[in-house]
């Protein structure tokens, strides 16, 4: 994390606490596949982690964007390959298939020899109003081979996973869930990513700050090929909290 603008309110993987490094050791014990966390860190395999908070008004994404850009360049002649964190993952295909269409379009003004009811460009506004699809707009306009990171029932998995959680709150989107369910769910969402890791090697990960984070914990990274950027300061202590909740639970139900 070298420029001062990507983390005005943040820490490296080496500046994490180590307590909360520590309380996390013992929270993640028996719960994530240490088989595919082994053969991750054994294969010398070392990819780019870009956390961020997704604003809903997305003021973060000209510095994320232009992290990316820089990774490009690092890469020059080879296609940089970016697991994304997007839900539904099948969204991602959707705005692939959309891209196709829209080239098609400007290329003749029809699509399959017809006008569509809705102009292309239409459809592209929509995108770049949300921050996950905005982004993965983005790097396929500009050449990234871009992956799901999510599994594809994720959302029935949120849908589940809300019953152990009554209570709601307002979520980064303006959306209300169940309190805690998030940090519970990211137990299965990480466990999934740690196998698109292992099994598609992508060059680099895209995710929330948590997620983020937790996948430098897990694979004992340096915190030199980690790049956050986030809105506020970590609350270590609120986090660590939430974490310790969710995995309780998780290790309740699954072991009960």
């Amino acid at each position: 994390m070298t420029d001062p603008g990507e983390v005005p309110h943040g820490a490296s993987h080496r500046e994490f606490p180590k307590q909360f490094q520590q309380r996390f050791v013992q929270l993640s014990e028996g719960i994530y596949p240490l088989n595919v966390v082994e053969s991750i860190r054994q294969a010398s395999y070392n990819p780019i982690i870009v956390g961020y908070d997704h604003p809903a008004n997305q003021s973060d994404l000209p510095a994320v964007k232009k992290r990316f850009e820089s990774i490009q360049l690092a890469r020059s002649g080879t296609q940089v390959k970016v697991a994304h964190e997007i839900i539904p993952p099948i969204q991602l295909q959707w705005i692939k298939d959309f891209l196709r269409v829209e080239e098609e379009f400007k290329k003749t003004g029809s699509v399959n020899g017809e006008i569509p009811k809705q102009n292309p460009e239409q459809y592209r506004q929509q995108l770049l109003r949300n921050h996950a699809e905005h982004l993965a707009l983005w790097l396929l306009d500009n050449g990234f081979n871009v992956i799901p990171l999510e599994h594809p029932d994720v959302q029935e998995w949120i849908r589940q996973d809300s019953t152990h959680f009554p209570v709601e709150e307002e979520n980064f989107s303006g959306a209300t869930q169940p309190i805690g369910r998030e940090f519970f769910t990211a137990i299965k969402r990480d466990i999934h990513s740690l196998e698109v890791m292992d099994r598609e090697r992508p060059d680099v990960v895209s995710a929330g700050t948590a997620h983020a984070i937790k996948l430098d914990l897990l694979l004992g990274r340096s915190g030199n090929s980690s790049f956050y950027f986030l809105q506020n300061p970590i609350n270590w202590e609120n986090l660590l909290a939430e974490w310790e909740q969710a995995h309780n639970l998780y290790r309740r139900l699954k072991f009960a």
